[in-house]
């Protein structure tokens, strides 16, 4: 049995190019239990900097919304939906972590969403760590709402202490990785508290220190999970 975990705005969810590939590369005549951690607004991909900025992106994203749309996939069980205010995250964050925030990250975008995308990893794997079935899933995938399949995973049998995606770009981990429900839970249980001793060890040439792949990599690092890699696509994002 295979679980999804979604993390990170809504953004293009509804796109039927998206559940239509997890139906073709992740089903395998089986369903799939989904977990979604989000935020109160829609937004949107930003392209790198070039942001194609939907009018519906500050649209609010609520719980009801979410269940009618998947209801009408048969292959999919929606297990737990938490959404949260981003504008309540903010203005909780002490000043370090703020000024972290809004530095904006190369051309990518004016702050660095590194911070929140961390807060999300270890706020659904935390939830996820109590469930008493966790056990029972074969892998767990973490990935983005905005996510198009565009493959098969590289193998089902994998194994714990392992990290297996596909990326052109070898360090480009955060769009779509999966792993043994253990494993995943070591990387990213702590992720978060963390995240100001990884931000002040990785160094910060070319920004690598608010790069959320350089961050996930060097978490598998102090963990010492192995990372197992083919350098072809395995996602696609659908912009809005």
């Amino acid at each position: 049995m295979l679980a999804i975990v979604i993390i990170g705005q809504m953004r293009s969810y509804k796109n039927i190019e998206i559940i239509n590939s997890y139906k073709k590369y992740l089903s395998n005549n089986e369903s799939i239990d989904l977990y979604i951690f989000t935020w109160d607004k829609l937004g949107y991909s930003n392209r790198h900097g070039n942001a194609n900025i939907h009018s519906k992106c500050n649209d609010i994203v609520i719980n009801v919304d979410i269940l009618e749309y998947y209801k009408n996939c048969d292959f999919i069980n929606v297990k737990h939906v938490l959404i949260e205010d981003f504008d309540i995250f903010i203005k909780r964050l002490d000043d370090e972590l703020l000024q972290i925030y809004n530095t904006p990250f190369r051309s990518h975008s004016k702050v660095s969403t590194c911070l929140p995308i961390q807060y999300k990893y270890q706020q659904a794997i935390r939830y996820l760590s109590n469930l008493n079935d966790i056990d029972n899933y074969s892998n767990v995938i973490i990935t983005r709402p905005d996510m198009c399949f565009v493959d098969y995973l590289p193998t089902l049998e994998t194994e714990l202490d392992n990290i297996y995606y596909n990326s052109i770009c070898i360090r480009c981990i955060d769009h779509c990785w999966y792993g043994k429900p253990r494993t995943i839970i070591k990387l990213l249980f702590n992720i978060y508290d963390d995240f100001l001793q990884n931000y002040n060890e990785i160094t910060n040439i070319d920004q690598k220190n608010r790069d959320n792949n350089e961050l996930l990599l060097y978490q598998c690092n102090k963990h010492n999970i192995n990372l197992n890699i083919l350098p072809k696509y395995l996602v696609k994002i659908i912009y809005m």
